[in-house]
């Protein structure tokens, strides 16, 4: 009885560090991933870059603000794509 106590804690300490492996922000990206959206579209003079976090169960676009807000956006939203043609992705610059 005791080894099987000690295979389902095993078992379940494996399941909670790929839970937290999985939701760390990925090389190159400062985010993590949505678990929401943010349904009221932002103003553009408020955002400054976006990103698209890859690797998350969730699909979302991650918009910055000029204050270091992160906000998740629906990809679909006519909003979140408006925005995305305005604004630079990763924050680099938008090249002509």
């Amino acid at each position: 009885m005791a080894r099987m106590n000690s295979s389902v804690a095993v078992l379940a300490l494996f399941l909670v560090a790929g839970f937290l492996l999985q939701s760390q922000a990925q090389p190159g990206q400062h985010s993590g991933c949505c678990f929401s959206h943010q349904n009221k579209p932002v103003p553009l003079r408020n955002l400054e870059y976006y990103e698209i976090p890859s690797r998350c169960s969730f699909p979302a676009v991650v918009f910055y603000t000029k204050r270091g807000i992160r906000i998740c956006a629906d990809p679909k939203a006519a909003w979140t794509k408006d925005r995305m043609n305005k604004l630079p992705e990763n924050g680099q610059q938008n090249t002509p």
